[in-house]
């Protein structure tokens, strides 16, 4: 499953949420497309996608400290949905999923992460983890957009 597909997924459910909730908080009628385009304007912050050719180097965005980053990985998408307090982070690497997965399994320990959870969904690693509030998904399998690559998906939730 690709990586950025989950990613673009939650983005577009997290921001078909708040249109949906900013409309029944303004009087409960269905919202308009005006309506709409602005909510879902103001919901995403920063979306940033390379598409095209082989992963050199980092889209716009930003790492987040708390949650450690692959060494060699390439950021290839980044987006931030404001409202909900999600951030949505996507790398590249040409190290294998056992690698990516070994890797986070001991550093988000190590950077105060409890790990609630690991488990596979169609070919993909899911690891979810907590520190106080927040929580934090990273998603590893094989990368169908940069064949050879292993995708790696960060979805932290800030709730504090």
């Amino acid at each position: 499953m690709k990586i950025k597909k989950i990613l673009n997924y939650i983005t577009l459910f997290v921001a078909f949420i708040l249109i949906f909730g900013f409309a029944l908080a303004c009087g409960g009628s269905e919202p308009t497309e005006e309506v709409s385009k602005v909510a879902e304007e103001e919901a995403v912050e920063e979306v940033a996608i390379q598409t095209e050719g082989s992963p050199t180097s980092d889209v716009a965005g930003e790492d987040k400290k708390d949650v450690p980053r692959y060494s060699g990985s390439v950021r290839t998408d980044s987006s931030v949905v404001v409202e909900a307090g999600l951030t949505m982070i996507g790398y590249v690497t040409s190290s294998s999923v056992d690698e990516v997965v070994d890797f986070y399994e001991k550093e988000l320990p190590a950077n105060g992460w409890e790990i609630l959870d690991k488990f596979p969904i169609e070919g993909d690693v899911w690891l979810t983890a907590s520190k106080g509030d927040n929580v934090v998904k990273v998603i590893c399998g094989s990368d169908d957009e940069y064949p050879g690559y292993t995708g790696i998906g960060v979805i932290l939730e800030i709730t504090e």
